[in-house]
């Protein structure tokens, strides 16, 4: 298709689908066509790109295992434009995600570029995608979008990991948008058009890792954010986790004071000193917990000046009333009024030429935490910051952490432990990235560490930790990756000397850990890896830990001075615990055993340390847990099965 031009593409009947009242240009279900010198020109999108995953038509559904559009490369793009449209200029509406075969979504990345894309005067986006693989824009020019951002998406998509959850796009090196140009306002509409602030954004990133934008330039802007870590952030169902880290070089500023709106806790990696000034910096609120001015530099946004003391008090805050837009002169985005993602961090931002990774804390237990705010507790400055419990891609915990440092963690609840959770240290590709261009180069990459401890309210004796956390492999690698982890995942022994967990994490390798006291447990994480690590598809820096309140080899913790040694009066199961579901009436044996089996599913149960117990139920029972202080065994006149 070239040289086409689309005017005014109106709806012409009620009663129309819902993406007909909207009308494109240009619309296909397919993606490998050649697109090239196009116009659409009012009317409401240019480009509406809806892909199924097989053909929709039961007319052709012998193509159905072989054409998928929603996997599939595009022919050509170049040189397509829109002027004056009412919606987005391209519109990948829901999903597209090229991959190498198109039919099989495991077969891996197959980048597109979108080339020398033109957008004039849209009411919306120059692009727009839902979801999306991993697909290009370069040589993109965006004049006085006067709607929503230049660009967005809400997140990258492969598909669905066992757990529901999904990972990000294989890294490609590829820059998402290069060698662009963004004018918010043309030079000779400067003097007409006064406002400061006209749209919420110019870039809203992907809530993702692998993000990555060089070589473009944003002029006349004045002071609407350039990017937003945080797409689709205004709809709580569609936020994650956040703490991704977004790259960024080769950038050119003219007059665009607001480079950095932080809304859900990116982190801005600047190569190349373009975006912030300082190169190879990483920059992110400033959460109590990572306020360490011998790493980082703070930034309070309000009154746009550095602290060069992290226990002086913050300047006088002002709350600027002037319909959203932040007349400072910083180049950090803060919310007007008393928001809470910025007033909770004092308006502050801390830019740290030591990186600034992601810290996961995943599927907890117990119950009782879900939906918890956690501390987070700088060990070495006493500073503490509350982070709220994230219920979508990790259900737990997600923040940034400034490498080479100790922090603590507790439930934001006394008395409440937190007993058992998956954990991981950064996002594993950075660090596989860092390693790779250290081997290019001939030299040792920079180390960095991390310590995490565990405070707790009870006594523990030790815990376990399981390497690696297969539900963190699912996550990041896939249900076949995952199986794996699960075979083959093994526990790593603890110290028993807590000398150097206390006093020099440092110096330890990679996931060693121990007790450095009853109540507070500790494991070390550190790059480069050791030579026995796991491979970097497996993971190694994640792990599961669990307190333990006894030794390997048993204890009688809690049983009191007088434990019997032997047990020689059994009563049966079915009898012991039928008194407590109120079934211990004479209805027959067989009738009960039948009702206890089905009542027991789900439940806790405790055998006392002077009681023995014989399992005599021949139906299967469920639990939820078992607590033996006194002794179990089995009827064995018959197969019996029970789980907890």
């Amino acid at each position: 298709l070239e040289g086409n031009l689309g005017v005014g593409a109106i709806p012409l009947l009620s009663g129309m689908l819902e993406s007909d009242q909207e009308p494109a240009g240009f619309w296909t279900a397919a993606m490998n066509n050649v697109w090239r010198d196009n116009v659409a020109v009012t009317g409401s999108d240019g480009w509406y790109f809806q892909l199924p995953g097989t053909p929709i038509s039961h007319s052709i559904d012998v193509y159905k295992d072989t054409i998928c559009p929603v996997g599939d490369r595009i022919g050509e793009w170049s040189r397509n434009r829109c002027h004056h449209t009412t919606g987005t200029c391209i519109r990948v509406y829901l999903t597209w995600k090229p991959t190498k075969d198109p039919c099989n979504e495991l077969s891996g990345e197959n980048p597109q570029i979108l080339f020398n894309t033109t957008c004039w005067g849209v009411g919306n986006n120059c692009f727009s995608a839902l979801k999306m693989g991993s697909i290009h824009n370069h040589h993109m020019t965006a004049i006085e979008g006067f709607g929503g951002p230049d660009w967005t998406a809400i997140k990258f998509h492969r598909t669905d990991s066992f757990s529901g959850g999904k990972w990000p796009t294989d890294y490609v090196g590829i820059p998402h948008i290069k060698d662009s140009v963004f004018v918010g306002i043309l030079p000779e509409n400067e003097q007409a058009f006064t406002s400061e602030k006209w749209k919420g954004v110019s870039i809203e990133m992907v809530q993702d890792e692998q993000f990555i934008i060089a070589d473009s330039t944003w002029m006349n802007y004045r002071r609407v954010p350039i990017f937003m870590d945080c797409a689709a952030c205004w709809a709580k169902p569609k936020w994650r986790g956040g703490a991704f880290t977004y790259r960024f070089s080769g950038l050119n500023f003219i007059n665009s004071t607001k480079r950095i709106f932080v809304h859900k806790k990116g982190i801005f990696w600047d190569i190349d000193g373009t975006l912030t000034g300082t190169p190879d910096s990483y920059t992110t609120w400033a959460d109590k917990h990572n306020l360490n001015i011998t790493a980082c530099k703070v930034t309070e946004g309000a009154a746009n000046v550095t602290i060069s003391d992290m226990w002086s008090p913050l300047p006088l805050k002002f709350f600027h009333s002037s319909g959203g837009v932040d007349m400072t002169d910083s180049i950090f985005h803060i919310l007007q009024g008393d928001a809470l993602i910025h007033s909770r961090r004092d308006y502050a931002f801390i830019t740290c030429t030591t990186p600034v990774r992601k810290f996961e804390i995943a599927y907890p237990e117990p119950e009782s935490v879900y939906l918890r705010q956690m501390n987070i507790t700088n060990l070495d400055t006493g500073l503490t910051h509350v982070y709220e419990f994230e219920d979508k891609e990790i259900f737990g915990w997600s923040f940034p952490v400034v490498a080479n440092s100790r922090i603590e963690v507790r439930p934001n609840l006394p008395g409440l432990d937190l007993s058992e959770a998956a954990i991981r240290y950064a996002f594993s590709d950075l660090l596989a990235l860092k390693e790779a261009d250290a081997l290019r180069a001939a030299s040792i990459p920079e180390p960095e560490w991390f310590q995490l401890v565990v405070a707790s309210w009870s006594k523990w004796n030790h815990y376990k930790l399981t390497y690696p956390d297969y539900e963190m492999v699912g996550t990041r690698r896939g249900p076949l990756a995952a199986a794996a982890a699960k075979s083959s995942a093994k526990l790593k022994p603890y110290l028993t000397d807590p000398t150097q967990l206390a006093t020099s994490p440092s110096t330890l390798q990679s996931m060693t850990h121990g007790m450095i006291d009853e109540e507070h447990w500790a494991v070390v994480f550190k790059f480069p890896l050791p030579s026995d690590a796991l491979s970097w598809n497996q993971e190694p820096l994640c792990a599961r830990f669990e307190a333990r309140r006894c030794a390997d080899e048993g204890c009688t913790l809690g049983l009191g001075d007088e434990i019997p040694d032997n047990w020689t009066n059994p009563i049966s199961w079915s009898d012991f615990f039928a008194s407590d579901l109120g079934l211990e009436d004479d209805i027959g044996d067989v009738v009960r055993v039948r009702r206890l089996a089905t009542a027991w599913d789900g439940l806790s149960l405790s055998i006392p340390a002077d009681t023995w117990v014989v399992f005599d139920v021949s139906e299967p029972v469920a639990l939820k847990n078992l607590t033996i202080f006194g002794k179990l065994s089995f009827d064995d006149s018959a197969d019996r099965t029970l789980e907890a």
